[in-house]
């Protein structure tokens, strides 16, 4: 039996591939509204109703997620690890990373294999029951 999915799930999952694709980017509620023509009051009630986690939350913590990847994986220096991921500064992305993951981006990096495995997955990836392949 096929499963028909709803409007509203439909309309996330889409914005889950968008923040997933345009992570890099700044990404505003007003940029995303405009890509799904809801208001924002009206999409990030949406949104947190089948995610449970505001819309700027989620935002947030794609990127922090994805930039501790970077982080992990490249010899990159922090800062421009913040500026890929739209930080204006160092401070800013450092305040970020410490609420996501709890500790600063410098100790991340410092930290080792097993250590990065029990930070990141303590925190994402988020699982949804929401399918962004559906779209």
């Amino acid at each position: 039996m096929m499963q028909v999915k709803s409007c509203s799930e439909e309309v996330v999952a889409a914005l889950l591939v968008k923040i997933e694709t345009d992570i890099k980017e700044d990404l505003s509620i007003e940029e995303l509204c405009k890509f799904t023509g809801y208001s924002p009051g009206h999409l990030q009630r949406l949104f947190k109703s089948k995610t449970s986690l505001p819309l700027a939350t989620f935002i947030r913590n794609r990127k922090i997620y994805h930039a501790a990847q970077s982080i992990i994986g490249s010899k990159k220096r922090i800062l421009d690890v913040a500026v890929d991921y739209s930080y204006s500064s160092h401070q800013s992305f450092s305040r970020a990373f410490k609420a996501v993951i709890g500790i600063t981006p410098v100790q991340f990096k410092q930290a080792n294999d097993s250590q990065y495995t029990t930070l990141l997955s303590a925190h994402y990836p988020l699982l949804l029951t929401l399918s962004a392949q559906s779209v």
